[in-house]
Order: structure tokens, then sequence, then C-alpha cells
């Protein structure tokens, strides 16, 4: 397989396996789904002379269990990972085919093959583009990875932040969920989305409002309510008392 189908493809079952509880670091997936072609390209001409011999030790079972096992023993999300990237790479390839690799050191060294220059090796790939097997998956990554990308494009994703504010204001129909735990919710939404630690104050409910015994906030200047019949003027001294 070459590029968009190593990445598309891989992309589409990382999101597929979100739907089975796993929670893949799709950057490090993306990473993984080219990793042994980035090792052992340029490997194989170093050691052999050849780009023809671009599979080799990243392409094999124990390169592939090394990486599980050290995601395991660590348990460390990044290297579970592009394990997970490398093992779509390889069942891309169909690495099994070729036991000798596939199965290294078990089966002896890896097989040499002619001399092929950079050039030709580029060649080749265009013409594998005539074989459907080939033609047929890269078509396909490069649809899912434009698909991908409408899909986490800044509109796509203020769409769905006006979704779910919707829905949780919908949801404050259903008791015991009040407006000041919608707006609580909405506040620590927007900082999320937007990257601040800032959220705007709730509303106060009309029973919080202070009243006037509490705040003074209806007393006029002369120490009285308004409305209560007495005059708005300053209040008279008292008459003196008589004995």
């Amino acid at each position: 397989m070459l590029l968009f189908a190593h990445l598309g493809l891989t992309l589409a079952a990382a999101k597929f396996s979100e739907r089975f509880g796993l929670r893949p670091d799709l950057a490090i997936v993306l990473l993984g789904s080219i990793l042994p072609d980035l090792i052992d390209k340029p490997l194989g001409y170093l050691i052999y002379g050849s780009m023809a011999s671009g599979r080799i030790f990243a392409h094999t079972l124990l390169f592939l269990l090394v990486l599980a096992a050290l995601a395991a023993i660590l348990k460390s999300r990044p290297l579970g990972s592009l394990a997970f990237g490398v093992l779509a790479h390889q069942a891309l390839d169909a690495i099994w085919t070729t036991p000798v690799i596939f199965l290294w050191p078990l089966l002896g060294d890896f097989p040499v093959k002619t001399d092929m220059t950079v050039l030709g090796y580029f060649e080749m790939l265009m013409r594998g583009l005539l074989d459907p097997a080939i033609l047929v998956p890269e078509v396909l990554g490069l649809v899912y990875l434009s698909y991908f990308a409408i899909q986490w494009s800044p509109v796509a994703f203020a769409k769905a932040k006006k979704i779910r504010r919707a829905n949780l204001k919908s949801q404050s129909l259903i008791p015991p969920l009040s407006i000041e735990m919608v707006d609580a919710e909405l506040s620590d939404l927007d900082a999320k989305l937007s990257g601040s630690k800032t959220t705007a104050p709730s509303r106060r409910s009309p029973q919080n409002r202070p009243t006037a015994r509490e705040g003074g906030a209806f007393r006029t200047k002369t120490g009285a309510p308004p409305g209560d019949g007495r005059a708005k003027g300053p209040l008279a001294p008292a008459p003196p008392k008589v004995r």
C-alpha cells in the first residue's frame, strides 16, 4: 500500500476502535501507520544498496511484539497507539504473505532484491496505481482523510458547540437540573473549548434576589421605604412629653 491507504484506513480503524472503549492517540497512530516505511526504506537502501529492500526490521512480527510489550509494561498510551499504527501498516501490507520477513529471524535473513535506484522506486510506485488492489485502498484512504479534515474544521467545531449548548438548555426542563446548573455547565464548556479558565457568573434566581429588608435597596433618602403612607420629607421631631 501507498501513503494515503496507510494514513486514511489506519485513521478510520482507530476511530472505529473508540466504540469499543479504546482511546488511541490519533496523531501517534498516524505516525505508527507509516513508521515501518520511515525506518526500513532508508535503512534497506543503506544496508543492501537497493530501494527494493524496503521491508526489513520494522515490518517483522518481532518489532510489533516489542512495541506492544513495552506499551503493556509501561502502561503507555503513546506506545500503545504507535503499536496500533504499526499493526495496521503490516496488515495493509499483508506482510504475513512473506514469512521470511514477517517471522524474521526464524526463517533466515531478509531476501536481497535486485538493485533499484530511488527514481526507479518511485516509478514502480506509480505503475502500481494501475493495479485495482492498490488504487482502490488509496482512493478510500484519501476520501476518509478528506472527511476527517472537514469534520475537524473550525466551522464544524463551532456547529458542534452550538448543538451541545442547545442540548444542555433543553435538559434544564428535566428536574432536578436547574437554570444555575445549566449556566455553570455551559460556562465550563466555553472555557474548555476556548482554552480560557474564566467562567461567566451564573444568573440569580428570583428567590436569591436581595429584598428591601436584607439590602435596603428600596429605602429612600429619608430613611423610609416608598409607598408606606409616610411623608417623603424630613421626619418631624417628636413632641415633648407632658408631665
